[in-house]
């Protein structure tokens, strides 16, 4: 059986089903009886279409559920990135008992675990799980529940909590799969495109995230940022942190990433950006708020340290500054020379954030070129083997002299083996013959 919420749709375009009373329902003192705000739907007559293409981690959930594993595992992406459709995918030919909670619901933690504990299914999914109150005996219990036999999938909007629980009640006993980053390749496979250069420029303007979440102008992309992340950020800290104070931190981190990874690819672009106070006003931040600076710089820098964990955006370091034979003897202008660039992983958010930030009325050729860059960069980051360690490399030397090349995968033993690649949304690109790295 599966238990599924009546109040908000789980998937992103009609799921056609047909509903009935689980029978245990009657019994007045079931334990499922506890949950009176869901319906509960026979698995055999769930339709999950077989033409419904999936996303890259549905066979990780499916190989969870097949295999024998001593943790939990969470899902753990932003909002509208396929995460309970994936996980049902996964699950369509269990047996399994599906629970969603509700921010405003009376349940706590303890009734989950008689749930849990009545129920027969060895297959459970969690949907929304941290809005689940009181859990740090659930977080406990279902660790005991997985060594005993049980597949338990969580997952949920705020990702930050999840992604924390693997440093809480939760150490070492959960497994965490990130899945913000939707890819092109997914992006083809699950509206059934052919790879083009028109798919790949739809892609970079609206990818990112399901059709029904789509960032397509400042509005939406505002209301995204919204849900997806100040909501987010707000419901880890359990209200510590202010909403205007999560605005002022998330876009100030997103104004610093864009700038890091686009403002030397163009020079326009660097003259043309808007002053952090002007950027603030544009998106209605109140500046006026008490914030020390100390504190403030503090805030910035864990919650970047945030995003990069949980998939948000992704940091690349500078090759020069992890090792100096690539500018030996150079005179290099150190305080032009970039330590690390940032990029975020969400081509469409990207677009409308480059679009606010340099004050474009449209996203041209070559602004696209920086977006496809980062998705380029974000995949590179993402995918690369383990052993290896992925840098960009841009040096400014006196006179004027630059030097760039957008990413060097290094492998092998002391990193002596590279890769080096360059991002470009051209046909028929490749690397200049002229260019050369120090050896």
């Amino acid at each position: 059986m599966i238990a599924v919420s009546t109040q908000e749709p789980m998937f992103p375009r009609p799921f056609p089903m047909a509903v009935r009373m689980f029978d245990a329902v009657s019994s007045q003192d079931s334990p499922l009886r506890l949950l009176s705000k869901y319906v509960f739907i026979s698995l055999d007559i769930l339709e999950i279409k077989d033409d419904w293409k999936h996303r890259d981690f549905v066979n990780y959930v499916r190989r969870y559920f097949e295999n024998k594993n001593n943790k939990v595992l969470a899902i753990s992406g932003l909002r509208g990135t396929g995460k309970t459709t994936g996980i049902l995918q996964a699950a369509e030919n269990l047996d399994c008992l599906y629970i969603t909670a509700q921010s405003d619901e009376v349940e706590m933690g303890e009734d989950y675990i008689t749930i849990i504990k009545e129920t027969d299914k060895k297959y459970i999914i969690l949907d929304e799980y941290s809005w689940i109150k009181d859990r740090e005996n659930l977080d406990k219990f279902l660790s005991t529940a997985v060594e005993n036999g049980k597949r338990i999938v969580i997952t949920g909007t705020e990702s930050i909590t999840l992604d924390f629980l693997n440093y809480g009640s939760l150490i070492h006993r959960v497994d965490i799969k990130h899945v913000t980053l939707f890819t092109y390749d997914e992006y083809c496979r699950i509206y059934e495109r052919k790879p083009s250069k028109e798919v790949c420029l739809d892609y970079l303007l609206l990818g990112g995230v399901f059709k029904s979440y789509q960032i397509k102008n400042f509005d939406s992309m505002q209301h995204y940022i919204k849900t997806a992340l100040v909501d987010n950020l707000v419901g880890y800290t359990k209200n510590k942190l202010s909403e205007e104070r999560a605005k002022q931190i998330i876009y100030t981190v997103f104004y610093r990433a864009i700038c890091s990874s686009t403002q030397s690819k163009i020079k326009q672009l660097y003259r043309d950006k808007l002053p952090v106070p002007n950027y603030f006003d544009l998106f209605g931040i109140d500046t006026d708020i008490n914030y020390p600076e100390e504190e403030f710089k503090r805030d910035i820098d864990r919650v970047s340290d945030i995003f990069e964990q949980i998939g948000v955006i992704v940091k690349i370091p500078n090759v020069v500054d992890q090792d100096d034979s690539f500018c030996k003897d150079l005179p290099i202008l150190w305080d032009k020379t970039p330590s690390f660039k940032t990029y975020v992983v969400n081509p469409s958010l990207t677009c409308q954030l480059i679009k606010a930030i340099y004050g474009l009325d449209k996203i041209d050729k070559y602004i696209l070129g920086l977006v496809f860059e980062a998705c380029t960069m974000s995949y590179l980051a993402t995918y690369r083997l383990e052993e290896s360690k992925l840098f960009f490399y841009e040096i400014h030397l006196e006179g004027g002299i630059n030097s760039e090349l957008d990413a060097l995968i290094a492998h092998g033993e002391n990193n002596n083996l590279l890769y080096l690649f360059e991002s470009k949304l051209q046909e028929n690109t490749s690397l200049e013959d002229s260019f050369t790295i120090r050896q």
